[in-house]
């Protein structure tokens, strides 16, 4: 039996906004590798330096531990900060993997037939609707009930990565917004990078 090779790939850019306050980190250690990725609250540089600061803690920290603890190092991290973040984090060993995520970051698995989105938003408009309001005004999408800093056991949404081969995408609300569920799932089919 083979064990398949991950490999890893990202992109990203500014928009709109002054600062690119999105960041991806990638870490390898014993075996294990952490995959996070985190998007800055706001645009501003104390945003920019959260989202960085973040993502490396969660990501180093999943590498050899679970993807709670890594957002629970994240949180840690940004203790000193001024800025804060939402992330998405990824926990991945051979024989499996597990998700831990705050915010709106979301994580989308592509097993060669289908597109499954494996997180939930954590926003004023998922929250409404859980209560049984249908139709929350459209700009609640995008505000966060949960973040890096407010990050705990309790709030934090945790999920596992799907067994087998396959992709894992895990993307910031500038992705999500801009592209259909329909749109993600031909990128992950179809994207040869």
């Amino acid at each position: 039996m083979t064990t398949a090779r991950p490999t890893t790939g990202s992109a990203s850019d500014r928009g709109r906004r002054r600062y690119n306050a999105d960041a991806l980190a990638v870490r390898a250690r014993g075996g294990g590798l952490g995959v996070a990725v985190a998007d800055g609250i706001g645009d501003t540089v104390a945003a920019y330096g959260a989202a960085h600061v973040a993502a490396d803690a969660a990501a180093g920290a999943a590498a050899t531990g679970s993807a709670l603890d890594a957002l629970l190092a994240a949180r840690s991290a940004l203790a000193g900060s001024k800025g804060d973040a939402v992330l998405v984090v990824a926990a991945l060993r051979a024989e499996g993997g597990e998700l831990a995520w705050v915010g709106d970051c979301r994580a989308y698995f592509y097993d060669g037939t289908a597109v499954r989105q494996l997180t939930a938003d954590q926003t004023m408009a998922a929250a409404v609707r859980q209560a049984g309001v249908e139709a929350p005004p459209p700009r609640w999408e995008h505000v966060v009930t949960e973040s890096v800093r407010s990050a705990a056991v309790e709030t934090a949404g945790l999920a596992a990565v799907p067994a087998g081969v396959g992709r894992l995408a895990l993307v910031t609300d500038g992705v999500h917004r801009e592209l259909s569920p329909e749109e993600i799932a031909a990128v992950l089919a179809y994207g040869h990078d």
